[in-house]
């Protein structure tokens, strides 16, 4: 068994249903805990729902909702956030690989293909030093031999092997070979001197592709350390997804309560809609039985007044017709505490029926009693046709008979469940809306529909309401100009202060026509109201 809210019974305007229902037994009160729970009574329909739907508990329950959706408001937008982030991250990622790294391998590659042409160039350089030098010793051997031929005799008288052996004896020979040194050091020194250049050239290609190696390696390590916040990134994302699908998960089981809650609310608001209808069929059931009461009541103070009035006798068993105030109670009267009296006093009164027929006491129902009384009246009017056949009638009979149907007209009975089957209703439908009810109707609708009322009832009695009648009519509606026996109009007019002139117009001498109504509108100057 759930435990009680103490907090509902602060709630002005209603109860808890424990507290409503009283038992003896000790062991009901936790079967009725149990059936009922936290249910509230409320005496109108407005406070159960202002209660229900706009109640405390409810204003708390709706908070917690609002404060959930907004916590899963906030993370989704630092999921949104996140996302926009990585996304920023990772078009910058893509902007400097297209913009920094196609810049270096180019020109790495620029760098190499000029270090490629620099050690052809070597090589080719090397190449045409040893095709030189094997052309210096190709002439060298030439001109050996020819110095040899030249000389073999000099040689063979001098004893040595050739010319050169000789001239390497002497001081042109050691000339000749300083000169020769001399010339192969310029050579070596230029050759040098360019190999230097080029070596120096080679160092800086190779330092410029060495900066670039750095960059490229500095740059990937930026890739790297991107590629390592992008996944820490993830990581998060991960993370917030996970607490939004808890969070989800959090919203679906508390809708799932809700759901809970609302049905069982809704099932004892359906009970109680039933025991409410219930309640009213029986209210109603009670208003028609009041209703049904005074009416007999009134009819019976009429009955009675009409007896005493008229010196009709009537056997009682307890009581006096003088005991009745001659009062005549309408339909429309209210219950008022003279009126309560007056039935009080009339109760007392006791009539007795021992002298009806026994087929008369046997009538129990309202039907049955109009059946009889519908026979009467037949049996009345068959005997007015025959004193109405008589050679000898009474002048005052006709008045007689006309005073005793229009006093039964006025005890006629209405019937109040089924107003249109009797008496006598008077309805109003104003142009452009539905039908209403008179009481319903404006104050303007209910004068227009006296008027209608009246013009008919003129219309009928015209010859007396001329005699006896007269009604004087503020209006400018041109309508009601066919209904009226003469116009009056009035109309400022202007001199040295500003009067009032009057216009008169007997419409009598024109004839009761619709179709001549507009011969019955006076002419009038602009601006100028009619009575």
């Amino acid at each position: 068994i759930k435990p009680i809210n103490e907090r509902l019974r602060e709630i002005k305007g209603c109860k808890m249903v424990i507290d409503v229902i009283k038992t003896q037994f000790p062991q009901l009160k936790k079967v009725i805990q149990f059936v009922c729970g936290n249910g509230l009574v409320c005496e109108t329909v407005e406070e159960a729902r202002h209660i229900a739907f706009n109640g405390p508990e409810r204003r708390k329950d709706l908070m917690k909702t609002l404060r959930k959706e907004a916590d899963l408001k906030q993370i989704q937008t630092l999921v949104q956030g996140t996302h926009t982030r990585l996304k920023y991250s990772q078009s910058e990622l893509e902007i400097i690989k297209k913009k920094h790294l196609a810049a270096f391998y180019q020109e790495q590659s620029q760098l190499q293909s000029e270090l490629l042409n620099i050690e052809s160039q070597c090589t080719m350089l090397s190449e045409g030093i040893k095709e030189r030098q094997r052309r210096i010793e190709e002439f060298e051997g030439k001109i050996h031999k020819v110095e040899d031929d030249i000389f073999q005799h000099f040689c063979e008288e001098i004893g040595v092997e050739n010319i050169r052996e000789f001239e390497n004896r002497h001081v042109k020979r050691q000339q000749e070979i300083d000169q020769k040194r001399l010339e192969f050091e310029k050579q070596n020194t230029r050759l040098n001197v360019q190999l230097e250049y080029s070596r120096n050239q080679l160092k800086k290609k190779l330092n410029k592709i060495n900066t670039l190696k750095e960059t490229i390696q500095k740059g990937s390590e930026d890739i790297d350390n991107l590629k390592k916040a992008e996944e820490n990134c993830l990581k998060i994302v991960d993370e917030l997804m996970e607490k939004r699908q808890q969070l989800k998960d959090m919203v679906v089981t508390q809708n799932t309560n809700t759901e809970k809650v609302q049905a069982q609310i809704e099932e004892e608001r359906k009970k109680f809609l039933t025991v409410d209808r219930e309640v009213g069929k029986w209210q109603k059931k009670v208003v028609i039985l009041q209703t049904s009461l005074e009416q007999k009541r009134l009819e019976k103070h009429n009955m009675l007044l009409d007896c005493k009035v008229q010196d009709i006798e009537i056997i009682l068993l307890l009581g006096s017709l003088d005991d009745i105030i001659e009062v005549e109670l309408g339909p429309e009267a209210e219950s008022t505490q003279a009126t309560m009296d007056i039935y009080e006093k009339e109760e007392a009164i006791e009539i007795d029926y021992s002298s009806l027929r026994e087929d008369l006491k046997a009538l129990e129902s309202d039907k049955e009693i109009e059946a009889h009384l519908k026979l009467l009246r037949q049996q009345v009017a068959s005997r007015e046709d025959v004193l109405l056949r008589t050679a000898a009638p009474n002048l005052r009979a006709p008045e007689n008979l006309k005073t005793v149907r229009d006093k039964f007209q006025e005890y006629t009975d209405e019937n109040p469940e089924e107003p249109y089957l009797e008496g006598i209703s008077y309805n109003c439908v104003a142009p452009g809306k539905r039908f209403m009810p008179m009481d319903n109707l404006s104050g303007g609708e209910k004068c227009v529909a006296a008027l209608a009322l009246l013009f008919a009832v003129s219309s009928y009695i015209k010859e007396q309401t001329q005699e006896q009648f007269q009604m004087i009519i503020i209006s400018l509606k041109e309508e009601l100009y066919c209904k009226a026996d003469a116009l009056i109009g009035i109309y400022p007019e202007h001199d040295d202060c500003m009067f009032s002139r009057v216009l008169t117009l007997d419409l009598s001498q024109y004839p009761d026509t619709e179709d001549r109504e507009s011969s019955r509108r006076p002419a009038r100057t602009q601006n100028a109201p009619v009575l």
